[in-house]
């Protein structure tokens, strides 16, 4: 059995994994994907740091890791303290021209996917309206219904959050 990854900031008590953005979560695929994307703008440091949530710089000079769950640390021992911010991310950078072009590319290649952020918007209702309109956007008013259509093949796995 191999180990699954998680990206941790340790100083926030926050984590995500990177399926939020479809991203692998063994080994190999530890930097691959969007989710590098994601990391590089919370790390960057650059003159218009910002205090806001999930900005540009938001964990710049925090310890951060990419710890595996069969790995004995700090998070693994107290896990249930940090907050999973997966959705927070994925809702933040939603408006974000870059990011757009990656999980649209997701979006389009993964039915499975496109499920799993369907059913996220539904379960943030009022909190994902951007990702909604977004939604809407690229693929029409009756995005909601092909979602829907995945979710009832129950091939789909939905996305680990805290709701």
């Amino acid at each position: 059995m191999s180990q699954y990854y998680k990206v941790v900031n340790l100083d926030k008590k926050q984590f995500f994994s990177p399926d939020i953005f479809n991203d692998g979560v063994k080994l190999g695929a530890v930097m691959n994907g969007i989710h590098p994307y994601v990391i590089g703008r919370l790390l960057l440091s650059d003159f218009n740091l910002t205090e806001e949530k999930f900005g540009t710089g938001y964990w710049f000079g925090d310890k951060i890791a990419i710890i595996g769950d069969e790995s004995a640390n700090e998070f693994n021992d107290r896990q249930v303290e940090f907050e999973n911010v997966g959705a927070e991310l994925l809702f933040s950078f939603i408006n974000d021209e870059n990011f757009q072009k990656l999980i649209l590319n997701e979006l389009k290649s993964d039915s499975n996917y496109y499920a799993r952020i369907g059913f996220l918007v539904l379960q943030y209702a009022g909190k994902a309206d951007e990702l909604k309109r977004f939604l809407i956007q690229n693929f029409g008013n009756d995005w909601e219904k092909k979602a829907k259509e995945v979710w009832e093949d129950k091939k789909t796995t939905f996305i680990e959050l805290d709701v």
